[in-house]
């Protein structure tokens, strides 16, 4: 690791340590460590400070279309695919923050994740200021921590903004959950002026109750790209972090963006099943051509232990295991269509998995990945059409 990222963790470190040794939180202060869920400093007038984390060790081994570099050959890879830690608590009198950071493996760095202030003193809506995820997407919204595959599905990466600078109003109940924000699309105009994403999300489950979900959603985001570096390109890999980008789309020189997504789920005891489909819409500056993408996926498992995915507020959370652990399989199909304007290719994903969870805070997770490539693109890539791939995963949440 470089030293000014040693520095980084060291100061999130020490603001720990003084945080926690505030007259806030100081020895008059109640502990309560949870495995699984954080540690949590309780004051007296009853809010909750809280530190904790995850750690996800994975390894790769793929060949085919998703190794360019040793022309398909088969390889093996390892990573922290996440090493994150955040601080979150009461900030004010109705008030809340949160702060999390996430070490990248990949290139050393110690980068923000969430960092925001939120707002709980209206009964319409929250108000959540700073930088978070943009209220778009089933699976995207599903913590990490909490999703059922390894990697989230092409579509989902593609089309989800993820995590961006803006405000957001939101509010969740048993039945339903919105979501809708003004966010910075971190690309400027020649003048400096800010270009703007707008996003929402809607979300009704007419079933909640007994163990047994029906849930619907639809969302939208419009983003504007008319600035400096105004290129719209999806590059997508296929489900499989450590291997190459299989799904590939023409560059277009665009003004700006609209996304759509559609989501449906349904689950009843330890059975659980979910889809969704996602497409964009790039207008293109004068000059070049409008193009059209998409993708969907099917994703459906069974706990075999018994045990049932949580559902709260439009998302699911992880399962809970009984004493002696849970399993779980799982299988889906994922697909993204990438080609247009005769550019691009279109990748199908096979995945089975089975995932062991040891307690509420230790999970295995086993994925074998079979994808299908096709379009005109595929010999520019290593002229594979196929490929296969074996993840693993050790998950550890604190």
């Amino acid at each position: 690791m470089k030293s000014t990222n040693v520095f980084t963790l060291s100061s999130l470190a020490l603001a720990c340590g003084l945080a926690l040794s505030s007259p806030a939180y100081s020895a008059e202060a109640e502990t309560e460590v949870k495995t699984g869920g954080g540690v949590k400093f309780a004051k007296e007038d009853g809010s909750l400070f809280e530190v904790g984390g995850r750690l996800m060790l994975d390894w790769d081994q793929f060949d085919g279309a998703h190794n360019f570099s040793a022309d398909g050959d088969s390889i093996s890879d390892s990573e922290f695919r996440r090493a994150r830690m955040y601080i979150k608590g009461q900030i004010a009198k109705n008030w809340e923050g949160k702060l999390q950071v996430n070490y990248d493996d990949a290139d050393g760095d110690v980068n923000l994740e969430d960092a925001y202030a939120r707002y709980k003193g209206f009964s319409f809506a929250d108000v959540t200021i700073g930088q978070m995820k943009e209220p778009f997407g089933l699976e995207e919204l599903t913590s990490s921590k909490d999703i059922t595959a390894i990697e989230r599905t092409m579509g989902t990466n593609a089309f989800a903004p993820g995590r961006s600078r803006g405000i957001t109003l939101h509010k969740g109940a048993d039945h339903y959950s919105w979501g809708f924000g003004v966010y910075d699309s971190e690309k400027d105009d020649d003048d400096g002026d800010i270009d703007y994403a707008y996003t929402g999300r809607v979300t009704f489950a007419p079933i909640n109750n007994d163990g047994t979900v029906l849930h619907f959603g639809g969302a939208f985001s419009h983003r504007e790209l008319d600035g400096v570096d105004n290129t719209y390109q999806i590059r997508e890999r296929a489900e499989v972090h450590l291997a190459d980008r299989l799904a590939v789309s023409a560059e277009t020189d665009a003004d700006a963006v609209d996304v759509y997504g559609l989501e449906a789920a349904f689950a009843t005891g330890p059975f659980h099943v979910q889809s969704e489909y996602f497409m964009s819409e790039v207008d293109a500056n004068a000059g070049d051509e409008d193009a059209d993408y998409d993708g969907y996926y099917v994703q459906a498992g069974w706990v075999v232990t018994g045990e049932s995915r949580p559902y709260s507020k439009g998302v699911f959370k992880r399962i809970k295991p009984g004493a002696n652990g849970a399993w779980e399989v799982f299988g889906r199909f994922s697909n993204l269509n990438a080609d247009d304007n005769g550019e691009g290719t279109e990748v199908d994903n096979w995945t089975l998995g089975v995932n062991y969870y040891i307690n509420n805070a230790i999970r295995v997770g086993l994925n074998y990945i079979s994808t299908e490539v096709d379009g005109s693109d595929v010999l520019a890539l290593n002229g594979e059409e196929d490929g296969d791939a074996l993840s693993m995963r050790f998950q550890y949440v604190f």
